[in-house]
C-alpha cells in the first residue's frame, strides 16, 4: 500500500484567497438507516449493497425532487436541505470467515452516528460564479467495482485517513494498510462542474465533471461542463480500532466495504438534492467568510431543527435481512474481489425481500401508540406514578398505570413504566418522526421499550381493562405482622417494621395499596435477585445480597430467611483455593449479576478470574481500545474483560463489548453500560477457607497505591495494609477507636455483629479523592466535605429516585451542592441538575440521567472514641488497620518540578462514621506544568507553549461552544495550542482529529470525547516556560513546519510519507 502522493496538488490550493477558502461544514449528528436501498442506482429494487443513509425522511425506493420537500425531518440540522447523502456501509472480515458491521463515530443504543457534508465555495483561479444544486439534481461519486488506484482527478477524489487523535493522522488512497488508532475516516469529493442541461444521466455521473486543470477540487471548469456549482465533499468516521487488527491473504488489512471491496478504490458517494435551491443560492453567494471556522450556524439564509429532531430522525427498515452482528455473508451475497482477480465469501444467492416497514410498538385493545416522545430525569414527562423493575413490558406498564385510573403510559430504557394524565406539548412525539425508541423492553425482549431519555407513549382510548389478569393481595400491615414469617411459594420472608435496608438495590416498584408488606414480599419473590425488601408508602425498594436493619419508623422492611437464596443459619460450608483472589472492599456492596442502572457504583466479582469491577452506568472512558466482541449480557462483557491480559475497564454498546488497556478521560453516555478494575487477583499464595459456626478464620491482606495528580484538581491516594481475624460467635460485641491527632497513622480495633452482612460505607484502600468534585472527570471518586468531614461518592450522570428532603436555587458547583448536604440534617444524596441542588434522605433506585451531577454520603465522621455494645448469637470480626495517606500534587515531570505536598490522615471508619485530622505542608514554584500536552494524561494540568511562555490549562474531552476563529490542521495537541499562540485573538482551542479549531472566546464548555481542549490562562512568560522551552524547543521547531498545515478542511491529498 502507497500513502497519497498527489501533494503538489494540496500545496497550490493555498494560493486561492478570498471565496476560494470559503466553506460550511454540515454535521448530520444522526442517520436514517442502514438499507440496501439506493433510489439513484436501484429505483424501485433492492440494491446490491448495503448504504448507510443520512438526510430527509423521505428517502424511498424511489424518490424525485417532490417526494424529498414531504420529509418530516432530516438528520442534518439544516431545515432547508431535505437532501438525501449515502455511502457504503463498512464490514469486518473475520479469521474465520465471517462478517462483523463496523459501528460508525456516536453509534450507541438508541443512536446512530450519521457523518459530516462540506459545502465549499471553490471557483477555480478565476473565482467563476458558483451555481446551486437545481431541484431534481442527483449525482454519482466514486465507481463502486473498482479495486485499482488511478492518478486522475476521479481517483484522487477518494482517500482515507487513519485517526490518530494523540499523533498524526496519515492519509490513504485506500483503506489503510495498519491499525488505526481512533478509526479510519473514509472521504470524497464530487465533481463541480455541470454540463447545464442534465440534471442526471444513465451512469448518473457524466452530465458532471472534475475541473480541467489545477486540482479536483478546485481548477477551471472544462469546456464541455461549463457550469461551476458548489463543491460537495463527504466525511465518514468507522470505528475500526474496535476490531482485531489481522491481515487477510497476507497481503489485504481485513476491513471491507458492502460492495465486496477490501482495497478502499471503489469507495463512492451519492446524493440526492431536496434542497430548498433559493436558500442553497443564497448561502452560496453569502456565507463566503471561512473565519468562523465553517460554522453553519454563522450562516444567515439557514433554519435548523433542534438535536432531538435531527437524532431521533430515522425511517423504519422494509428489507427483511440482518445488517448488523455478525452476518455469514455480506448482505446481497456480494463477494470479496481482490486488484489480482481473487474472490472469497460468495453465498450463491441473496433472499431479501421488500415488505411491510418495521413496526416499533405493539397495539393493544383500548390504548394507542403515540409515537416516540421525550424526558428529562429531572422534570419528568409524567410523574403521577412510577414502576421500575426487569420485568416490564408494555402490557404490564399498562395495567399497572390503567388500574390506577391513568391515562398515558411511557416506557422509557427498557425497564421503566411511568404514568400521568396529561402530556406535556414540547415532550410529545412528532407526526412522522420515528424517534429513538428502540430498546427491547426488559420483560419481553420482543416489544419496544422506549431508550435513553426517549419514552414509547400509549394512551388509554377506552373503558379500562386488565390485560394480564387480577392478582389477589392480602392487607396485612404493620405494625401487627412485626416479626411474622409469610411464605411465597418456596421463598418464606421475615417481617421486621420500624426497619430500612440501605444499598443494594434493583428496582422499586409501588404496591396497591400503601403500606402493605405482602404485596411487597410477592413483589420481592417474582424478582429471582431480591433478598430483601424495605416498603415505603406505596414504593417497595427491592435490594440483593446481604443488608443489614436500620431503623426507620417510616419504613417497615421484609428479607428473605428460607428457599430462593437465602443461606442456612446451621450451613457449614468448606472451600480451598491455590490463587488468592482479588480483597473484597470493606462495606462495598457487591451484585451477582450487574445490570444498569440498578447495580451502578456497586462492585461485581469476576468468578473465573477474581478480579473486582467498579460498575459505572452511564460512563464511557476515552481511549485506550483494545478490543471488542458481540456479547450477550454486561456481566459476560466484564467476565471477557476479567479474562483478557491487560484489560482494565469495558464499555457495552448495542451488544459490543469495547475493552480498554487504559482508562481515559470519563464522559457521561447514557446507553453506556461500563466497569473499571478496581482490585486484581495476581497472588499466587495458597489460602484455604472452613467456616462453621464455631471456626476461626485469619485473612491478610496488603495494598499500596501511588498515585499523581493535576495541582490544579489535588486528589489523595490511599496505601493501607490491613489484618483481621474473624472469631466464633459471642453474646455480646463492643467496639473501641484510638486516635493520634499528631501521628500519620491510626489504629482502629473492632468487634461487629455479622448476623447480616454490614453495608455500612467504608472508604476503600486505594480509593482516589478530589478537593474539586468535576463531572465526568471525577466520577467515582470521593470527596470529603471541608465543613463537617462526610465523604461522599461522586455519581456523575446518575439520579436516585425519590427521597426528596428540600431544594436550593442558584448553586454555582458539585462542590458547593455537597457542602450544602453535608450541613443539613438527614441529607445522604443530593443531585445538582440545572443550577438546583436536590437533596434527599434516602438513596432509592438509580437512574441514567445525563444533566444530573450526583453524590451520595458514605460515611460521616464520629468522635474519636467510640464504644459500643449489642446483644447478639452471631459470629464476630476483630479488625486491625493501618492506613497512611499521602498526597503528591502533581508535575507531569519530577525533573522539572520543585512542587511537594504531603498529607497525613486519620481516620477510623465505623459504622456510617469518619474520623480525620488532616496536616498539609505545600512548597511549590513556578512550575507546576505538565511537559507535554496529551490526553488523557495530562488532563487539567497547565502546560506552557514552548515559543510563546504562554500558559494553557489541558481540557480533555471538552470542547467550548461558538467563538470560532480560525481552524487549521496539525498533527498534535501542542501544535495546536502553538498555532494559538501565535492567532491574534485566540484564546481557546479545540483539536479533533488533525483540525485544529482555534478560538476567540471560551464558551460553554461541553463534554466531547473526541475533543482535545485547552484553553489560555496566562500571556505571561514564566520562569517555567522558559525552563521548558530550551528542551522542547529542538523536537517543535523541527516538527512544526510539517505538522501544521494551514488550509480548508480537507480542501487536499494526503501527505507523503
Amino acid at each position: 500500500m502507497r500513502y497519497n502522493t498527489f501533494v503538489s496538488a494540496a500545496v497550490s490550493l493555498i494560493a486561492f484567497a478570498g471565496p476560494g477558502h470559503a466553506y460550511w461544514r454540515m454535521q448530520c449528528p444522526g442517520r436514517l438507516l442502514d438499507a440496501r436501498m439506493d433510489p439513484i442506482v436501484a429505483p424501485g429494487g433492492i440494491s446490491g449493497h448495503a448504504h448507510t443513509i443520512s438526510g430527509g425522511s423521505a428517502f424511498d425506493f424511489t424518490m424525485d425532487y417532490a417526494d424529498t420537500q414531504t420529509s418530516a425531518c432530516s438528520s442534518c440540522p439544516i431545515k432547508q436541505d431535505l437532501s438525501n447523502y449515502w455511502v457504503p456501509s463498512l464490514y469486518y472480515q473475520t479469521q474465520n470467515g465471517t462478517f462483523q458491521s463496523v459501528p460508525q463515530v456516536l453509534d450507541g443504543e438508541g443512536t446512530q452516528g450519521g457523518q459530516v457534508v462540506y459545502y465549499l465555495q471553490r471557483g477555480g483561479p478565476n473565482n467563476d460564479p458558483l451555481k446551486a444544486f437545481p431541484a431534481g439534481f442527483r449525482m454519482l461519486a466514486g465507481t463502486p467495482s473498482k479495486r485499482a488506484l488511478t492518478t486522475d482527478f476521479a481517483g484522487q477524489a477518494v482517500s482515507f485517513v487513519c485517526m490518530n487523535y494523540s499523533g498524526y493522522s496519515n492519509y490513504y488512497n485506500e483503506l489503510p494498510n495498519v491499525a488505526c488508532p481512533d478509526g479510519v475516516r473514509a472521504q470524497i469529493f464530487f465533481p463541480s462542474c455541470w454540463d447545464g442541461v442534465n440534471l442526471d444521466t444513465s451512469d448518473h455521473k457524466s452530465h458532471m465533471a472534475y475541473p480541467s486543470d489545477v486540482a479536483y477540487n478546485n481548477g477551471p471548469c472544462p469546456a464541455s461542463h461549463p457550469v461551476h456549482m458548489i463543491s460537495l465533499f463527504y466525511e465518514v468516521i468507522f470505528q475500526t480500532n474496535m476490531f482485531d487488527w489481522w491481515v487477510p491473504n497476507n497481503t489485504w488489512q481485513p476491513f471491507v466495504f458492502s460492495m465486496g471491496d477490501p482495497t478502499g478504490y471503489g469507495f463512492h458517494g451519492d446524493f440526492l438534492n431536496g434542497w430548498d435551491v433559493d436558500v442553497l443560492q443564497n448561502a452560496t453567494d453569502q456565507c463566503t467568510n471561512d473565519v468562523g471556522g465553517g460554522d453553519i450556524f454563522a450562516c444567515p439564509p439557514f433554519e435548523f431543527f433542534d438535536d432531538a429532531t435531527t437524532e431521533g430522525c430515522k425511517i423504519a427498515p422494509a428489507i427483511n435481512e440482518q445488517l448488523y452482528g455478525t452476518l455469514e455473508y455480506l448482505p446481497g451475497c456480494n463477494s470479496v474481489t481482490y486488484p489480482d482477480g481473487a474472490v472469497s465469501g460468495s453465498c450463491g444467492s441473496a433472499n431479501a425481500t421488500i415488505g411491510a416497514p418495521q413496526t416499533y410498538y405493539t397495539n393493544f385493545t383500548g390504548w394507542q401508540y403515540l409515537g416516540c416522545g421525550t424526558d428529562n430525569g429531572s422534570n419528568r414527562t409524567f410523574s403521577a406514578d412510577q414502576w421500575w423493575d426487569n420485568t416490564v413490558t408494555i402490557e404490564g406498564c399498562m395495567d399497572y398505570c390503567g388500574s390506577k385510573g391513568y391515562k398515558y403510559v411511557g416506557l422509557e430504557y427498557a425497564n421503566q413504566c411511568f404514568c400521568g394524565n396529561s402530556l406535556p406539548v414540547d415532550r410529545a412525539p412528532v407526526p412522522g418522526i420515528l424517534g429513538n425508541c428502540v430498546s427491547p423492553c426488559a420483560g419481553n425482549s420482543s416489544e419496544i421499550c422506549g431508550g435513553a431519555s426517549r419514552l414509547s407513549i400509549y394512551e388509554l382510548t377506552g373503558s379500562f381493562n386488565l390485560i394480564l389478569g387480577n392478582q389477589k393481595v392480602s392487607d396485612l400491615s404493620c405494625p401487627e405482622v412485626n416479626g411474622l414469617n409469610y411464605t411465597i411459594g418456596n421463598n418464606t420472608y421475615q417481617y421486621v417494621c420500624g426497619s430500612d435496608f440501605q444499598a443494594g438495590d434493583i428496582g422499586m416498584q409501588l404496591t396497591q395499596n400503601a403500606g402493605n408488606l405482602t404485596q411487597c414480599a410477592q413483589l420481592c419473590a417474582a424478582n429471582s435477585q431480591c433478598t430483601f425488601a424495605a416498603l415505603s408508602g406505596s414504593a417497595c425498594y427491592m435490594k440483593t445480597g446481604t443488608r443489614i436493619p436500620v431503623a426507620n419508623s417510616g419504613v417497615n422492611g421484609l428479607f428473605l430467611i428460607g428457599g430462593g437464596s437465602a443461606t442456612s443459619k446451621s450451613s457449614t460450608t468448606a472451600a480451598s483455593s491455590s490463587t488468592t483472589t482479588a480483597a473484597i472492599i470493606p462495606g462495598a456492596t457487591y451484585t451477582a449479576a450487574p445490570s444498569c442502572p440498578a447495580s451502578n457504583q456497586t462492585y461485581y466479582q469476576s468468578a473465573a478470574s477474581g478480579n473486582v469491577f467498579l460498575i459505572e452506568c452511564g460512563i464511557d472512558h476515552a481511549g485506550g481500545d483494545m478490543s471488542s466482541k458481540v456479547v450477550t449480557s454486561f456481566q459476560s462483557c466484564i467476565e471477557l474483560c476479567a479474562n483478557t491480559t491487560g484489560c482494565v475497564d469495558v464499555s457495552l454498546a448495542s451488544g459490543t463489548c469495547y475493552m480498554k488497556k487504559s482508562l481515559g478521560s470519563a464522559s457521561a453516555v447514557s446507553y453506556v453500560l461500563g466497569a473499571k478494575l478496581v482490585s486484581s487477583a495476581r497472588s499466587s499464595t495458597s489460602t484455604s477457607s472452613s467456616t462453621t459456626t464455631s471456626t476461626t478464620t485469619s485473612t491478610t491482606t496488603s495494598a499500596a497505591i501511588t498515585t499523581t495528580a493535576a495541582t490544579a484538581n489535588p486528589q489523595v491516594k490511599v496505601a493501607a495494609s490491613s489484618s483481621s481475624t474473624v472469631a466464633a460467635a459471642s453474646s455480646s460485641s463492643s467496639s473501641s477507636t484510638t486516635t493520634s491527632p499528631s501521628s500519620s497513622t491510626v489504629t482502629s480495633s473492632t468487634t461487629l455483629s455479622t448476623l447480616i452482612k454490614t453495608t455500612t460505607a467504608s472508604i476503600s484502600a486505594g480509593a482516589t479523592y478530589t478537593s474539586a468534585p468535576l463531572c465526568p472527570s471525577y466520577n467515582g471518586t470521593y470527596y470529603q466535605s471541608t465543613s463537617t468531614g462526610d465523604v461522599f461518592l461522586i455519581e456523575c450522570g446518575i439520579d436516585h429516585a425519590g427521597g426528596d428532603l428540600s431544594s436550593k436555587g442558584g448553586i454555582s458547583s458539585l462542590q458547593t451542592c455537597i457542602e450544602l448536604c453535608a450541613s443539613t440534617s438527614g441529607c445522604v444524596d443530593v443531585s445538582l441538575s440545572s443550577g438546583t441542588c436536590y437533596m434527599k434522605k434516602t438513596v432509592g433506585t438509580a437512574s441514567a440521567v445525563s444533566n444530573v451531577l450526583g453524590a451520595k454520603l458514605m460515611s460521616a465522621p464520629s468522635s474519636s472514641s467510640t464504644t459500643t455494645s449489642t446483644t447478639t448469637t452471631a459470629a464476630a470480626a476483630t479488625t486491625t488497620t493501618t492506613v497512611a495517606v499521602t498526597t503528591s500534587a502533581a508535575v507531569s515531570t519530577p525533573a522539572a518540578s520543585s512542587t511537594s505536598a504531603a498529607t497525613t490522615t486519620t481516620a477510623a471508619a465505623a459504622q456510617q462514621k469518619v474520623a480525620a485530622t488532616t496536616t498539609t505542608t505545600t512548597s511549590a514554584s513556578a512550575s507546576s506544568t505538565a511537559i507535554s500536552a496529551t490526553c488523557p494524561q495530562n488532563n487539567g494540568t497547565i502546560y506552557v507553549d514552548p515559543v510563546s511562555g504562554y500558559q494553557y490549562l489541558l481540557e480533555c474531552g471538552i470542547d467550548h461552544q461558538g467563538g470560532d476563529l480560525a481552524m487549521t490542521y496539525v498533527s498534535s495537541l501542542a501544535n495546536c495550542i502553538a498555532a494559538c499562540s501565535t492567532q491574534t485573538g485566540c484564546v481557546d482551542v479545540s483539536l479533533s482529529g488533525a483540525a485544529c479549531y482555534m478560538k476567540s472566546s471560551v464558551g460553554q464548555a461541553q463534554q466531547n470525547s473526541g475533543v482535545q481542549g485547552a484553553k489560555l490562562i496566562n500571556t505571561t512568560s514564566t520562569q517555567a516556560a522558559s525552563s521548558t522551552a530550551a528542551a522542547a524547543a529542538t523536537t517543535t521547531s523541527s516538527s512544526s513546519a510539517s505538522a501544521v498545515t494551514v488550509g480548508p478542511p480537507v480542501a487536499r491529498t494526503a501527505s507523503s510519507s
